[in-house]
């Protein structure tokens, strides 16, 4: 996003022949590269699962880890970065605000789960916050706690699963698990390693932030018919 420019000096005055300088603010926004960078990973995911389709596990699965994982943090990153450019937009995002009460909200809010500043900027704007219970917001909540318990990972023996079992309790049937693994394994770890899991996520963030952008009757910074956000 870039500002007008401000004229900050001029030379010539006396000859007649004016000449201005000026200097331009420009702002990069990340959250929308985020979810490109998610579904690129993605589709390398989904082109790793048909070259080696009908293979016993090998090697490849270890190129699937890395995919998944990338395709999930990105995924997850482009929602929080998206929260983050809301509130950076200031008066122009919630005009009925002063500079001054904005920055006193975030000032509050920065620190605070990024999914409750979707909710904030909703209240500022007078609509409903999300209802919790709508697949778009569980989809996204269960992605946010996947992306969680693989940043801060922490082992489980197979036989004695905690969290783990939790975790793939609350990612049953979201997606298309690893087509290399017994059906029998658990969702989490291995189970998420997938295209499956990717295009979920890519999907999950994608429809979050388009309905997001609905009820704020905002323009659309993130598309979900974007073609760059295609998964296979």
């Amino acid at each position: 996003m870039a500002k007008l420019p401000k004229i900050v000096g001029a030379r010539g005055l006396a000859a007649g022949q004016a000449t201005a300088t000026a200097t331009v603010s420009v702002r990069i926004n990340f959250a929308r590269q985020h979810l490109l960078g998610a579904a690129r990973f993605a589709r390398q995911a989904w082109q790793v699962e048909q070259a080696n389709a009908a293979q016993p596990l090998g090697l490849f699965f270890e190129e699937l880890t890395h995919l998944a994982t990338a395709a999930l943090t990105l995924s997850v990153a482009s929602l929080e970065a998206f929260a983050n450019e809301l509130f950076a937009d200031g008066t122009q995002r919630f005009p009925s605000f002063s500079t001054e009460i904005l920055d006193a909200v975030w000032a509050l809010a920065e620190e605070r789960p990024f999914m409750e500043k979707y909710d904030l900027a909703l209240t500022l704007h007078g609509v409903a916050p999300f209802d919790k219970g709508l697949a778009v917001y569980q989809n996204v909540n269960a992605l946010v706690h996947l992306r969680n318990a693989l940043i801060h990972f922490k082992p489980e023996w197979d036989d004695t699963q905690v969290k783990h079992k939790k975790l793939s309790a609350r990612l049953q049937y979201k997606f298309v698990p690893s087509p290399f693994l017994a059906a029998h394994e658990p969702l989490f770890p291995k189970g998420c390693m997938s295209h499956g899991c990717a295009e979920w996520a890519v999907k999950s963030v994608a429809d979050f932030l388009t309905d997001f952008q609905l009820r704020l009757k905002m323009e659309e910074k993130i598309d979900a018919s974007n073609s760059g956000l295609k998964t296979k």
